[in-house]
């Protein structure tokens, strides 16, 4: 599951957030699709964990944490 967060062109510039704490600029995201922009907009509710899994805060207090689904990719 996490080689396939890896594979998943939507989520890096999650990645590169959570492992260097770089913000896509506006110009950056532009041709983005709205899952991307998405993904960008609630970064801070997003962390990689030790093994390489992103990971989704949730509960009230974000006081607990699922593992994010990556969409299938082709091939």
């Amino acid at each position: 599951l996490a080689e396939a967060q890896k594979q998943d062109r939507n989520l890096d510039h999650l990645r590169e957030h959570l492992v260097s704490g770089a913000v896509s600029s506006a110009d950056e995201l532009f041709g983005c699709n709205p899952e991307v922009k998405c993904y960008h907009l609630e970064r801070d509710c997003f962390r990689l964990d030790d093994s390489g899994f992103i990971l989704r805060k949730t509960g009230d207090r974000g006081d607990s944490e699922r593992v994010l689904v990556p969409r299938k990719t082709a091939g």
